[in-house]
C-alpha cells in the first residue's frame, strides 16, 4: 500500500487564509492572500488558481455570498483603502463603493434580514460602524451609543432569534465586551 502526499507551495508569507467555496460546488476551497504573490486559491484539492488584482493583495479577506447568486464571493480589503469582491463567474475583482472613509475592519452576515449577506465595517477616522446593504450597495450607520469604534467586530446570532448581533471588542481602556442587537433589520 502506498501513501500519497499533497505537496503545496511554501506559504510562509501568507497574510491571511480562509476557506471559501468560490466555485459553488459545495466543497470548500482555500483562499490565500500572499505577500508579493497576490491572491491564490487552492480549488477542490487539486489546482492552484491566481486571483490576483494587478499583483496586489488584500490584508483582510472574508467569504460570503454578498451578490445573492448562491455562490460565495471573496471580499478583500487592501492597504490602499480599497474594498473589492471577487466574482468567480466573470473572474474579476469588483470595487465596492465606500462612504468617504477607509475601512479598518470588516465582517459579514445577513444584517438587514433581506436574505442576502451584508458587509459590516469599522471606519476609525470618522468613528463609524456601518453596514453595506447588498441589495442596493448603500452604507448605513450602526449607532455606537457614544462608544469608540471597536478594535474587533464579529457578527453572529447570539440569542437564536434569527437576527444578528454585532459584537464589538474594545481593548482600550480596559477590555470590555459590547454588542448591539438588530431586530427585524432595524436598530
Amino acid at each position: 500500500m502506498r501513501n500519497s502526499f499533497l505537496v503545496t507551495p511554501v506559504l510562509r508569507d501568507a497574510v491571511v487564509a480562509i476557506p471559501c467555496d468560490i466555485d459553488g460546488n459545495g466543497q470548500e476551497d482555500m483562499i490565500f492572500s500572499i505577500n508579493n504573490y497576490g491572491v491564490q486559491s487552492y480549488v477542490n484539492n487539486s489546482v492552484w488558481l491566481n486571483l490576483s488584482d494587478n499583483g496586489t493583495y488584500p490584508y483582510l479577506l472574508l467569504c460570503n455570498d454578498i451578490s445573492g447568486d448562491s455562490i460565495s464571493e471573496v471580499i478583500g480589503l487592501w492597504g490602499s483603502g480599497a474594498m473589492k469582491y471577487f466574482d468567480s463567474r466573470s473572474w474579476t475583482w469588483i470595487s465596492v463603493s465606500l462612504p468617504g472613509d477607509i475601512p479598518e475592519l470588516m465582517t459579514s452576515g445577513g444584517f438587514d434580514l433581506d436574505g442576502r449577506d451584508d458587509i459590516i465595517a469599522t471606519f476609525k477616522v470618522t468613528n463609524r460602524l456601518m453596514y453595506r446593504k447588498s441589495s442596493d450597495g448603500s452604507w448605513n450607520n450602526i449607532p455606537l451609543g457614544g462608544l469608540p469604534v471597536p478594535n474587533e467586530i464579529y457578527a453572529f446570532n447570539m440569542d437564536t432569534d434569527d437576527d444578528l448581533e454585532i459584537v464589538g471588542v474594545f481593548k482600550d481602556p480596559p477590555i470590555r465586551l459590547s454588542y448591539m442587537i438588530t431586530e427585524s433589520g432595524r436598530m
